[in-house]
């Protein structure tokens, strides 16, 4: 009796432990595949020609781009940078990836293009400059992200780091 109680404990332990670890990993990478529907309503209507600039900023990050949209080419270039409330509160970003989502009229995810990718890096204001090809269909943009700001603790072994993590799906 006292095996098959401590065995049952230690797989429920064991099932808990892997449902939060398994949680707390697709938190941070809810990355809808291209195909997928779009559920933001901040999405940014695409014009021709260029250069048109613009502004996408949320609670957490602030992007400004400039696009260029000609039939041979989709250039995309700017910044992205944290909101005050993280960069004033945090020294460093941690798995931080910001995505272009490339949307068609039904809000359908034909493209997506990383922006960004920083792993303990300082905090600042990250550039990027991207030419590519887009589906003539595509729509509408918008951005996602996820990362965790960090402060404290060493650049090898964060673990005594106060963190938070934050994202945005497309």
């Amino acid at each position: 009796m006292k095996s098959t109680t401590i065995g049952r404990i230690w797989l429920l332990s064991l099932a808990l432990f892997l449902s939060i670890a398994a949680g707390s990993s697709c938190q941070l990478d809810q990355v809808p595949p291209e195909g997928a529907i779009a559920t933001q309503v901040d999405n940014v209507d695409l014009l021709e020609g260029g250069p048109h600039e613009g502004r996408w900023e949320d609670v957490n990050i602030i992007v400004d781009f400039i696009y260029n949209n000609h039939l041979d080419a989709f250039e995309l270039k700017g910044s992205v940078e944290l909101a005050p409330h993280l960069s004033r509160s945090f020294s460093m970003v941690n798995n931080f990836h910001v995505r272009a989502n490339f949307l068609d009229q039904k809000k359908k995810i034909l493209k997506r293009i990383t922006l960004i990718r920083a792993s303990r890096q300082t905090i600042r204001v990250w550039r990027f400059a991207h030419k590519l090809d887009i589906d003539p269909i595509t729509h509408s943009i918008n951005f996602s992200y996820s990362g965790r700001a960090m402060e404290g603790g060493t650049r090898r072994r964060g673990r005594d780091a106060i963190e938070t993590s934050f994202w945005r799906v497309p």
